[in-house]
């Protein structure tokens, strides 16, 4: 179990869990992953994780899912349980190198979690798929579980070799699996048994690699066979790279290194974000203009143009004055909750139908109670109910404490 719950101090402790499939053609096959990534986060984890983003690539056969939360270990495994169940290797063609039919999984720490707080997920991950398919090979990666970089793992199992089919790169491993044997991943919280090398195979599903290392930024760049070798080198310098062919191109996967992004600090970051809303909250001698719009007795709507001047868009703010504490008033807006978020609606949902909260993605804590990172889904009345149907919409909440003054 991640630290992110065991001491709940953590502010805004979450993970990023990337699985890699190697599928990305077929649209029922991916419908289907999609489908399990979805019963995935709604069932198999606790607390739930975020299906953020998934990435099908036709060219490389090859599908990305990105799964966000405070505990992402079980809506990951449970989904590569379910993805291994489906898909078979040996038909595997593709022009991007892969091991296995989920060729690797990558833990990394968000907000505040620590690296130590993402080994855990990735061994407690580990450790459910091995228990599962006790034969699959996997391999641990980052300094946290044993140690090894991923390219040197890669590059003892054939990564780097001529893309073949699948058939043919479980028939490589055979050999090198028995040569490579994996290591085991140990972590402050999970320790990974002991694993006879002799009951391993690469039959029916290659190998898995799993690691746990920090967010890194990954680019495909399109080269051309017009570009010249400078201009390649240019844009290149400072990053690492993997190329692989893209149709009449080469595509160069670029992973850009520590030192390539500067910019301000995180609380420098922070404290502009905290005066932008401060400004933009005052009715007057701010930087927003607002417009008196409705006065419905204690409550005041306010609207002002967008201040990045978006066509169509608008800002909108209402006050209301309330007696009680400021825990009272906050308890009036929480939708932590399906059931406080349809309170939410009966208490202030005029145009408002109905409210579900789909995803809680950084839950309270003790310390800070009132911050959080939700999904909640929004159904709304039509205004002209004879001629346009009711809407719905999916809003992303986040709040934060800040001091003022």
């Amino acid at each position: 179990m991640s630290s992110c719950s065991n001491s709940m101090t953590a502010r805004g402790c979450a993970h990023l869990a990337i699985v890699y499939v190697s599928e990305g053609r077929c649209p029922s096959i991916i419908s289907e992953l999609a489908a399990f990534a979805a019963t995935a986060t709604a069932t198999e984890a606790a607390p739930r994780a975020l299906l953020a983003h998934s990435f099908a690539d036709p060219t490389y056969n090859r599908t990305s899912f990105y799964f966000v939360g405070s505990h992402v270990a079980a809506s990951a495994s449970s989904f590569v349980k379910a993805a291994l169940a489906r898909l078979e290797f040996s038909t595997h063609r593709g022009t991007h190198p892969t091991l296995g039919t989920v060729d690797h999984v990558c833990f990394s720490p968000l907000g505040t979690a620590t690296a130590l707080d993402s080994a855990s997920e990735a061994s407690t991950f580990a450790s459910s798929v091995h228990s599962a398919m006790p034969t699959l090979p996997i391999y641990a990666y980052g300094p946290r579980l044993t140690g090894l970089c991923l390219k040197d793992i890669r590059k003892s199992l054939g990564y780097f070799a001529p893309t073949t089919t699948g058939a043919a790169t479980m028939g490589r491993l055979h050999a090198l699996v028995k040569e490579n044997p994996p290591s085991a991943w140990t972590t402050q919280h999970v320790n990974s048994k002991g694993i006879d090398p002799e009951l391993l195979s690469p039959e029916p599903h290659g190998v898995l690699c799993v690691g746990s290392v920090p967010l890194v930024l990954n680019y495909n760049l399109r080269c051309h066979p017009q570009d010249s070798k400078l201009t390649v080198a240019k844009l290149t310098r400072q990053v690492r790279l993997l190329s692989a062919a893209e149709a009449a191109a080469v595509e160069v996967g670029a992973r850009i290194t520590d030192a390539y992004f500067t910019g301000p600090t995180e609380a420098a970051l922070l404290e502009a974000w905290r005066a932008t809303i401060v400004e933009h909250s005052q009715l007057r001698d701010g930087g927003v203009a607002w417009t008196l719009r409705a006065d419905e007795g204690n409550m005041r709507f306010f609207k002002a143009p967008d201040p990045l001047h978006r066509v169509g868009a608008h800002m909108f703010m209402s006050v209301v004055e309330v007696a009680g504490t400021l825990d009272e008033v906050i308890d009036l807006f929480r939708t932590d909750t399906t059931f406080k978020a349809k309170e939410y609606v009966k208490r202030f949902g005029k145009g408002l139908l109905d409210a579900v909260n789909l995803y809680t993605i950084v839950d309270p804590t003790p310390d800070f109670p009132n911050e959080k990172i939700a999904v909640t889904w929004f159904a709304m009345k039509s205004p002209f109910d004879k001629i346009v149907a009711n809407r719905d919409c999916v809003m992303l909440e986040v709040r934060y404490l800040l001091a003022v003054g």
